[in-house]
């Protein structure tokens, strides 16, 4: 009976997102995922879905997965929001039914009765599911990588689990067969989609250490056990070992340490299984960056009470794997799936989305529990189940509800996490948007009394006064805090670049070139901007202003600054367009040939995936473009502030004065 409400699972679903749909792109939704279909163009022939498949880099497998299913949706850019989150609510649906197969198969594991077994697989999946947590998964485009990795990994696990009980009841053959699908072709679709599937054999291993003990193993099983999960897990490992001092460098981009990540991991874990257990309507959208760094064990005070409750949790799941082990399955699950997001991996501390394949399993208990209570008679488990689904389907309604209106979503989730930048970034777009820069201002004045030290608030009032014609004010409180700032993000730095665009393409005559130049100086005197690539970004506004006043030696200058910092192609590309508008067409050539010597080795040294990055942004052609048009130039006989030399001998471009 209970197997015949699968088919309504879906409905329940959609019915619970559905306020959603007419939501919004958020955060990186468009950055550097979606807004790669506008530089590469409309999808028009297989090379170009090639080409937008493989140019992914939000992790080192660049999830083609992920990123060609947005094809699906749309493959031009800008687009619409809603195509995208309605297949987001469809993969969500898929990955619940697969949940609820997965869940049947270990309830029947561990000896229950086909009925028992559906009915507690249907309200543990129903309970996961329709939890109001996954608004900020399902609701947010660009996490359909993890909905899809999900996905692939609890249907992986489903054969897996499925293939161990064939094996069992004499079929070792078959069962080892559906023991590979599950942890071969799953296990490679998971990773394309995001990295984390690569927990799929660690997932399995924790099934094998509980609910699949009481399990027998034929010796084929056992031999397929050892490679099916041990080389995965020995790869990663390796994987681990090989590349931990590039893991420990991305750190640099971080305010913190790897130490207190993991503790602040610890206090994200603990208030990831409130949520979990005592869900409700949160507020906070999708904007987390506030939450404090543990710098030791009393700082924040919370830290060491919730290192040791997470602590004590994992060790009575490690202790009862034998007694209870639905869970412990369901406790060490959630840890290892955590095994990636909440480690050493210098990634941000907290995301809603990273609970979502590691709370799979976290209600199983509590649904068997009920299901098999006979001290209940049937109708009362039945009306307990309902008004549970109930309540964490209407709380997920009304979730989405908000979400589904962007623009109070925004001006709520601003007021509950007045310490988030990216909330009070949020806010801001949305006054602008709606066509109201005075309240737009208002909001970034108000954002300052809250986040003082933070630069770029100062950086964007005056893009939004620039950009709106408004009067410029505090350019020199501006100027101050860029040079007392403790840390940069990169959107500081991209703030600033919006300044710049801002200011000329709305001709912006109330902050002068000499105003933009104090403030590139003060980001450049700053001892928090240390990252190269940052460096570089701010040097070249700093040219761009320079040429703009006429300086074109300082100017050139700047530009040789930057490219020293970070020499990348692209980078050289754009500093040859600046110098070569600027008539600095010797400098321009000169950094042009060192360019095209270095692309060889370049592409020797590249990974398949880079490879195809630079085959795809054809620079060999771009380069080829630039060389034959600096060679007309360069016969004009211009330069920045020194008669021309010959094409075959140009001015040392990289180095001198």
């Amino acid at each position: 009976m209970a197997a015949l409400l699968v088919p309504l699972l879906p409905v329940l679903i959609f019915l619970a997102y559905r306020p959603g749909l007419s939501g919004s792109f958020l955060l990186d939704d468009a950055a550097g995922n979606l807004d790669r279909l506008a530089a590469l163009g409309a999808i028009g022939s297989p090379a170009d879905l090639f080409r937008f498949v493989v140019s992914g880099f939000a992790g080192p497998s660049g999830r083609p997965l992920a990123l060609a299913s947005f094809l699906l949706d749309d493959q031009a850019w800008p687009s619409e929001p809603e195509p995208f989150l309605f297949r987001n609510v469809l993969f969500h649906a898929l990955t619940g039914v697969l949940l609820f197969a997965l869940t049947q198969q270990l309830l029947r594991a561990l000896g229950r009765e086909a009925a028992q077994a559906a009915g507690g697989a249907i309200l543990a999946t129903s309970l996961w599911a329709l939890h109001p947590l996954w608004a900020s998964t399902v609701l947010y485009v660009v996490q359909r990588m993890a909905i899809l990795s999900a996905l692939f990994v609890l249907g992986g696990l489903a054969l897996y689990v499925r293939g161990r009980r064939v094996a069992a009841d004499g079929s070792p053959r078959r069962g080892v067969l559906l023991m590979a699908l599950g942890t071969g072709p799953c296990l490679g679709l998971a990773v394309l989609s995001k990295e984390n599937g690569i927990l799929l054999p660690l997932l399995a291993l924790v099934l094998e250490g509980t609910v699949l003990r009481a399990v027998p193993a034929p010796p084929a099983v056992r031999i397929a056990r050892r490679l099916l999960l041990g080389l995965p897990l020995a790869a990663l490992a390796a994987y681990v070992t090989l590349t931990f001092d590039h893991i420990l460098e991305g750190y640099r981009l971080r305010e913190f340490a790897p130490h207190e990540r993991l503790l602040s991991e610890a206090r994200a874990l603990a208030d990831y299984l409130r949520k979990l257990l005592l869900p409700a309507a949160s507020w906070t959208g999708v904007y987390f960056d506030q939450f404090a760094v543990s710098r030791g064990l009393f700082d924040p005070p919370t830290t060491l009470p919730a290192v040791a409750f997470i602590l004590a949790v994992a060790a009575i799941g490690w202790r009862v794997r034998r007694r209870a082990p639905l869970a412990a399955a369901a406790i060490l699950f959630f840890f290892a799936g955590h095994a990636v997001e909440s480690t050493i991996w210098p990634l941000e501390l907290y995301f809603e989305h990273r609970n979502y394949l590691p709370a799979a399993l976290l209600f199983l208990p509590i649904a068997d529990a009920l299901v098999s209570a006979k001290a209940l008679r049937a109708p009362v488990r039945i009306t307990i189940a309902l008004i549970l689904v109930m309540m964490v389907g209407g709380l997920a309604h009304l979730r989405a509800a908000l979400w589904g209106e962007p623009m109070l979503a925004a001006q709520i989730w601003a007021v509950r996490a007045p310490g988030s930048i990216r909330a009070q970034e949020g806010a801001v777009i949305a006054w602008i948007r709606a066509g109201q820069p005075e309240l737009a201002v208002e909001h970034v004045r108000w954002a300052q009394e809250q986040l003082p030290t933070r630069a770029d608030l100062w950086i964007w009032e005056l893009a939004i006064r620039c950009g709106e014609g408004l009067p410029i004010e505090n350019i020199d409180r501006a100027v101050r805090a860029v040079r007392e700032a403790e840390y940069f993000r990169l959107v500081a730095v991209a703030q600033l670049e919006g300044l710049a665009a801002v200011r000329g393409m709305a001709g912006c005559r109330t902050l002068g070139a000499q105003d933009m130049l104090r403030i590139a100086d003060a980001f450049l005197d700053s001892p928090a901007l240390t990252l190269p690539a940052a460096r570089q970004r701010v040097l070249f506004v700093k040219a761009r202003t320079l040429f703009e006043l006429g300086d074109r030696t300082s100017g050139r200058n700047a530009v040789r600054e930057a490219i020293e910092l970070h020499p990348t192609l692209e980078a050289t590309m754009a500093a040859v367009s600046l110098l070569a508008s600027q008539g600095c067409f010797p400098t321009a050539w000169a950094m042009l040939e060192r360019a095209y010597r270095g692309l060889p080795e370049l592409e020797r040294n590249a990974s398949p995936r880079e490879r195809i990055y630079i085959e795809g942004r054809d620079f060999r052609g771009e380069l080829d473009r630039i060389r034959r048009q600096l060679g007309e130039d360069l016969k004009t006989g211009r330069s920045c502030d020194a008669p021309r030399p010959s094409a075959t001998q140009p001015e040392d471009g990289i180095s001198g004065s």
